[in-house]
């Protein structure tokens, strides 16, 4: 029997609103790179300065970088960490100065500029959450999309790596979107708390299906779980303001988790095959929140071997006011790889893939999607 939270939920529309909203593509500029600039498991963000849209790509395993301007199709410059070696990873990209990363076991969260000059270290060796089992001390998760910094009231928001932790079956409420106070140096508030049957030692679920994404928008944490059709407010303090179906019309229902005792293939499968939420943001220019949503894909191909192949996932994209009522969902189909979208004030910048794929002599993000009203 499947279970009641694998459902789809029953979401409420906006019936006043007659807006027909409209995602149109158009091609950025090529941006020519070296073997050097594309980095392995390389990271991006991005920042908008008036009409320009910056990006910063990074890598997990270095200390350099490089700013380009996609708006201009260019350059603008390469460069690397001015101090001690650090791989950078995933950054939050806030203005020239304010350049936030973090990296992962040493406990830290350094602010730098676009020079490469660290402005700031942050220290969180006394991170304590309600939850941690004694002694223990959880790094900030990292390298995953769901391992981005924001900022609210002048706090730090995000997530904490407590992936070991569900292992504990004693473990009822685990909240690990925080709100962190940089003055206090302490946890001011927790939120993001997922269903204990997705987090029991009982099944396996992979981390990126576990983690929140989340958005700030006026002092509000917007949380969305990759396995949950519902999104969660919350106030700065940690309380849960409201809990609203945002469900997909391409997800019939969530797959099941797999069990604790998975092999490696059963995983490989569940990659393959499961739907799941993506990121959500909210995009000012446009004045819409948007949630992602990767569709499931058969798990064999025509030949009938495994369908590793990710010119076939297609995609979709929920969109819904600030009342968090839905307006449509806009089904992507499979010209892009979304996984990798970053958001804008009016849509997104993609890579294109398979026959749209830039190539490895240009920057990989080659499209940009802008919302029409």
């Amino acid at each position: 029997m499947l279970k009641e939270y694998l459902r789809p939920c029953s979401t409420v529309a906006d019936d006043d609103s007659v807006q027909t909203i409209e995602l149109v593509r158009s091609r950025l500029k090529p941006i020519a790179i070296s073997s050097e600039t594309f980095k392995t498991k390389a990271k991006y963000s991005l920042l908008e300065e008036g009409d320009e849209i910056l990006l910063l790509e990074t890598g997990e395993h270095t200390s350099k970088y490089t700013l380009f301007n996609l708006s201009k199709g260019e350059v603008i410059a390469k460069g690397e960490i001015d101090g001690p070696p650090l791989n950078i990873g995933v950054t939050s990209f806030f203005d020239y100065d304010s350049i936030y990363f973090n990296t992962g076991l040493k406990g830290k969260i350094y602010r730098m500029d676009t020079s490469g000059i660290i402005k700031e270290e942050i220290n969180l060796s006394n991170l304590s959450a309600s939850w941690f089992l004694e002694g223990s001390l959880p790094s900030l998760l990292e390298n995953h999309d769901q391992g981005k910094i924001e900022i609210i009231d002048g706090k730090l928001v995000f997530n904490l790596d407590a992936f070991d932790y569900w292992l504990y079956p004693n473990k009822n409420s685990i909240n690990a979107l925080v709100v962190y106070d940089i003055y206090k140096s302490q946890i001011v508030s927790e939120m993001g708390g997922h269903s204990t049957k997705l987090t029991s030692s009982s099944i396996y679920l992979p981390d990126k299906y576990t983690y929140p994404y989340f958005e700030i928008k006026d002092d509000l944490v917007f949380v969305s779980h990759p396995f949950n059709h519902s999104i969660q407010v919350y106030d700065k303090a940690g309380q849960l303001i409201e809990d609203v179906c945002m469900a997909s019309q391409y997800i019939d229902q969530l797959q099941e988790p797999l069990g604790q005792n998975y092999d490696i293939q059963e995983s490989i499968n569940f990659h393959i095959t499961a739907a799941h939420y993506g990121q959500m943001n909210y995009h000012e220019g446009s004045e819409l929140f948007s949630r992602l949503v990767f569709h499931s894909s058969p798990l064999y191909d025509n030949d009938g071997k495994l369908n590793m192949n990710n010119c076939d996932k297609t995609y979709s994209l929920i969109l819904f006011n600030k009342n968090l009522e839905k307006i449509s969902e806009i089904f992507l189909g499979n010209d892009a790889l979304w996984v990798r979208a970053l958001p804008t004030k009016t849509g997104y910048v993609v890579s294109g893939k398979c026959s749209n794929y830039a190539g490895e002599d240009f920057l990989r993000y080659n499209f940009k999607y802008d919302f029409k009203k």
